[in-house]
């Protein structure tokens, strides 16, 4: 693995000149800083490396979620919320959360039909607990999103279905949405069907 060893070091350096038996001091908070970004930057150039590997690629979108997308505490004054939807558009880390959602539940869900309102009833819930400041997107926007990730392994295909035998089973990922309920009639729905069902 080619990286530059040297921004870790500095970091590692800034890390000893702290002292932790004094209150802290703004040359501190430069230290942590500069160590903060440090390994930020090793864990960019690690994650670049894995992501040309098409085994890791996961892992790089894991890992940038995980050092890009990390709630700030800093984050939420009003008019940055009510600004935040509309940069989203163009964020390529809103991206990177709607890809990561898909990736973290596809596995789980035990329905061989996802209506559109549920899964963005999922993915709100899921955004909410994870980075409480972020807008999120509308359904519509977040469905468009999502549909690129969900069909492109072939299991699933985007469709309009009644959902009838194919929302059978016990769905344990219905218990983490909040006021979504499925519809009981026999309408067709948005959503993503399971292949072959």
């Amino acid at each position: 693995m080619q990286r530059k060893g040297a921004g870790g070091r500095a970091g590692i350096e800034e890390l000893s000149l702290l002292d932790t038996t004094r209150p802290a001091s703004f040359d501190d908070l430069v230290a942590l800083n500069i160590a903060r970004r440090s390994v930020e930057a090793l864990l960019r150039a690690c994650a670049e490396e894995l992501g040309t590997d098409p085994k890791m690629a996961f892992l790089c979108d894991a890992l940038t979620v995980a050092t890009e997308l990390s709630p700030s505490p800093a984050r939420g004054s009003r008019r940055q919320r009510s600004t935040q939807h509309s940069a989203q558009k163009a964020d390529p880390r809103a991206n990177l959360r709607v890809r990561s959602f898909w990736r973290e539940f596809a596995p789980e869900f035990a329905w061989d039909f996802l209506p559109l309102e549920f899964l963005h009833a999922l993915y709100a819930q899921r955004l909410h607990e994870e980075f409480p400041g972020d807008a999120v997107f509308t359904r519509e926007t977040f469905g468009r999103r999502l549909k690129a990730t969900a069909i492109a392994s072939g299991e699933w295909v985007h469709a309009r279905s009644g959902p009838g035998y194919l929302m059978g089973a016990a769905e344990p990922l219905l218990a983490r949405t909040s006021g979504w309920v499925p519809d009981e009639s026999d309408r067709a729905f948005y959503g993503f069907r399971r292949s072959g069902s």
